[in-house]
């Protein structure tokens, strides 16, 4: 995964909440995060009602 790649993905997701006449924040990132630390980030995003994804291949 790369900033080109997540780029795509962003203006493909766009497009298609357009097309569903959907308007909602959101934002996509990249983001490694060290494997000690991912309980504490997860915390972190329940608290914030943040939504967490399990890591996902895209187009593999």
């Amino acid at each position: 995964m790369n900033k080109t790649n997540l780029d795509q993905i962003d203006n493909k997701f766009k497009e298609s909440l357009s097309n569903k006449s959907i308007s909602v924040p959101y934002e996509l990132s990249i983001v490694t995060i060290p494997r000690e630390q991912v309980k504490d980030v997860r915390r972190e995003y329940r608290e914030k009602n943040l939504a967490w994804t399990r890591p996902m291949m895209v187009n593999p």
